[in-house]
């Protein structure tokens, strides 16, 4: 997901368009995602990717209108991870 944004020419304010990124994409378009060193996300990412896991659609509250996205029934997500008990292999 990426927001970009442009300055007004005309009062200094800026204009923002969501754009979907490749998550999004591949949840309605029924493709694979792998995510790698899972263990070093930051708890809101995981709290983010435990609705995409248990439920059949997303809402994208990020955008000005909140749009619901219905998951792809093809789509798969794997996730993996290091041993939590060791640093070996982190970044």
């Amino acid at each position: 997901m990426a927001i970009r944004s442009k300055k007004l020419d005309s009062g200094g304010g800026f204009i923002f368009h969501f754009i979907e990124g490749a998550l999004i994409q591949s949840i309605q378009n029924g493709d694979w995602v792998l995510l790698d060193e899972i263990n070093l996300a930051s708890d809101s990412v995981l709290n983010r990717l435990a609705t995409i896991i248990e439920g059949n659609h997303i809402l994208l509250n990020e955008r000005a209108d909140v749009v619901e996205t219905k998951r792809h029934g093809d789509f798969r997500i794997f996730m993996c991870m290091n041993p939590p008990y060791t640093s070996a292999g982190k970044k």
